[in-house]
């Protein structure tokens, strides 16, 4: 028998029936999701799937360790400001290796950092469903994982992604209306302590001890890319008051 479960979306699966009840024994499903069954008509509540059934959930040995508030926006914000300027870096060199002409045009760079972007969310999803984290989550010590702490499906971390590119990001191609989904998000984080998209998915998002080290790693990489951007412009100053 296989089964889907709607995501937002889209459905995660197929999953074996052994395979549905270990999520539902785990927090990663409720007996409220909806899901179709393979050879059905039309998409049922979990709760009528013959078969599954409440247990008590084993104890997860590996526990996540929490240090400190849990609901922490800006060191979200700066973990995913890391992964976005890593990426934009990966495709804008070899991008502006053949569009130098074009690199001055402001719609170019808007369709440069949506395209990497779009590319970031099979590749965030990857890394989340293998490590848990992204490399910008990594440093500043934040993990994304089940309510029993075990790691996301890539199915499942593919709808988170995509879900933080859609409200989070507001898919980076017009800036006001990033501004304005950042912001939302930031505001229901700090007020309900959790996203729409980690919420509608059932994900839990935990936070340790950054360390002045981290901190300063952190700092440094900032630098880094606030002076790589700044020589870039007065590249591009220079290139347009040369003479042609």
């Amino acid at each position: 028998m296989q089964i889907h479960v709607r995501r937002g979306y889209g459905a995660d699966g197929p999953y074996s029936l052994e395979q549905l009840q270990d999520m539902l024994d785990g927090g990663a499903v409720t007996f409220d999701d909806i899901v179709w069954v393979e050879g059905a008509e039309g998409w049922i509540p979990l709760n009528e799937v013959e078969g599954i059934y409440l247990r008590p959930a084993p104890e997860f040995v590996g526990a996540l360790v929490e240090e400190g508030p849990q609901a922490r926006p800006w060191v979200r914000y700066w973990a995913r400001s890391i992964d976005i300027a890593l990426i934009c870096i990966i495709v804008g060199i070899p991008v502006g290796a053949v569009l130098q002409d074009e690199l001055n045009n402001r719609l170019v760079d808007q369709l440069i950092q949506f395209l990497a972007l779009t590319l970031w969310i099979p590749i965030e999803a990857a890394l989340i469903a293998t490590f848990g984290c992204t490399p910008g989550k990594a440093l500043l010590r934040v993990r994304v994982s089940n309510k029993n702490g075990s790691n996301l499906s890539f199915g499942q971390a593919l709808s988170r992604s995509f879900g933080v590119w859609l409200k989070g990001l507001g898919t980076g191609l017009i800036p006001f209306v990033t501004l304005v989904t950042c912001l939302a998000a930031h505001n229901r984080l700090s007020k309900k302590g959790v996203t729409t998209w980690d919420r509608d998915g059932r994900f839990q998002v935990t936070h340790r001890k950054v360390g002045i080290v981290r901190t300063l790693i952190a700092i440094a990489i900032y630098a880094v890319i606030i002076a790589a951007a700044f020589a870039a412009v007065m590249d591009r100053q220079a290139l347009d008051g040369a003479p042609k």
